[in-house]
């Protein structure tokens, strides 16, 4: 069994790690699971304005399956689930993808042996409207112009299609015509474009990467080994982050604008390990999220791996018991830290959603501190605390709408310390805290930039 981690960068060779030398990954703050008939899983999962949690997946018993959709609070306590069934009886209806629309509700597309749909839904999870697809979807995504991006595939083909706020299509297009092909994420890019991972099944050429302009033309496509599972978003640096999965490994993959491979990735051992979603971190890394028959508490555990802009591995965690936990997807959270949901199931035989957030993520934080205070862009320096008094000062370097806040060691928000638009230049804060002795994280957060110190409580 092989027991070790590989990064491949071109140019330079293999290097091999061993598990005891990286960071640990953040604990798990809570644990949700949610039952509704003999097997429900969630394939993917989205945070909310309102910093709840919205889940879609199938819910299924005795071959009867339908779309499953569960909205949650910040704590992961169900607010509201619903069941949509298109056709009674159908052996295969399954929700996959989901966005959150500007009036509160939500558009939930998915797919289907009979005839694939999307829905709106409005804050309660009531349906709006609801129409037909061409193609069994797996993602969408809102579009620059404020419409919507939805992916999937239908036989040999990949499709891509661009909708209205009211789901009336736009443009079509599709990629492929032979094998078993299928668009399993999309995403916006900032020159109006979009990239698709490609799954190819069976047959024909693989091109697990396909670039668009904004017209769904297609300017380039790239192989990257992968049977299926790439998930693919854009990056900062104008590239690309991917996840692939071969050789029963699971694989983070870096490429340039053009697609070309700059380095990768791979997690795996002597069983299945799969990443089905990818994510950028709030500190300037990549997260892969998925399951895991290697490592862990023995069946399939959720895994995380977190790595640099280079490649190099922060850190890997796995999350689960004894049981199987299949993480399906995951994302980076608001507060620094990741949720990830997919199937718990205790015996193989029935499985309910699971839900499981971490605590803030803070490794790492230092050389992204560094970073943001070489660009001017802000930084943060507290005083020991004494008396119970907090007094630190925070530097920016432009206007800037900041929150700033103290988290304690479960991540949960202690206390609000400042929230508003801030103007160039030093300010202090010195205020009295009334909060238990112990371990706490304060957080400076601009943007997607942000600052995390720790300070300890004394009484």
């Amino acid at each position: 069994m092989r027991t070790f981690y590989t990064v491949s960068i071109l140019s330079f060779g293999i290097i091999c790690f061993r598990t005891s030398l990286f960071a640990q990954g953040p604990d798990t703050l809570w644990t949700r699971k949610y039952d509704y008939q003999l097997i429900d899983w969630a394939n993917k999962v989205l945070e909310t304005t309102d910093h709840g949690y919205l889940l879609v997946g199938q819910t299924c018993t005795y071959g009867n399956n339908a779309y499953l959709i569960i909205k949650t609070d910040h704590s992961g306590y169900p607010l509201w689930s619903k069941i949509y069934e298109w056709i009674v009886g159908s052996y295969w209806e399954e929700a996959w993808g989901a966005v959150e629309t500007p009036d509160g509700g939500y558009i939930i597309v998915g797919s289907s042996e009979y005839i694939p749909m999307m829905m709106k839904l409005d804050a309660n999870g009531d349906s709006v409207w609801s129409k037909p697809l061409p193609f069994s979807a797996k993602d969408i995504q809102k579009t620059l112009d404020g419409n919507y991006i939805i992916t999937g595939g239908a036989g040999a083909y990949l499709w891509l299609a661009k909708i209205s706020e009211t789901g009336d299509t736009i443009w079509t297009k599709k990629y492929g015509g032979n094998g078993t092909y299928t668009g399993y994420q999309v995403r916006a890019c900032s020159d109006g474009g979009y990239i698709i991972g490609g799954a190819l099944y069976s047959g024909g050429t693989s091109r697990n990467l396909i670039k668009t302009n904004a017209n769904g033309d297609t300017l380039w496509t790239k192989d990257l080994g992968s049977n299926e599972y790439t998930a693919v978003r854009p990056t900062p640096d104008g590239g690309y982050i991917a996840t692939a999965y071969y050789n029963l490994d699971a694989h983070i993959v870096k490429t340039d604008a053009s697609g070309n491979i700059l380095w990768s990735v791979t997690y795996g051992g002597g069983e299945t390990d799969v990443a089905y979603s990818v994510d950028e971190t709030h500190d300037g890394c990549y997260v892969a999220f998925g399951e895991t028959g290697s490592f862990g508490a023995g069946g399939y555990d959720a895994f995380i791996v977190k790595v640099k802009p280079d490649g190099n591995i922060i850190w890997t965690k796995t999350y689960g018991d004894a049981g199987h936990d299949e993480g399906w997807y995951g994302i980076c959270t608001s507060d620094s830290g990741y949720i990830i949901t997919g199937c718990y199931s205790p015996n193989g035989l029935s499985g309910d959603v699971f839900l499981i957030k971490t605590v803030p993520d803070i490794t790492g934080v230092a050389e992204r501190q560094n970073l943001l205070k070489d660009k001017g862009l802000l930084s943060l320096f507290i005083n020991p605390v004494v008396n119970g008094e907090i007094d630190f000062t925070y530097n920016l370097l432009r206007n800037k709408e900041i929150k700033i806040s103290l988290y304690n060691s479960l991540g949960q928000e202690a206390k609000l310390l400042f929230k508003g638009v801030t103007t160039p230049g030093n300010h202090r804060i010195r205020e009295r805290l009334d909060i238990p002795a112990g371990i706490y994280f304060l957080k400076l957060a601009a943007g997607r930039d942000c600052v995390i110190k720790k300070l300890v409580v004394v009484k």
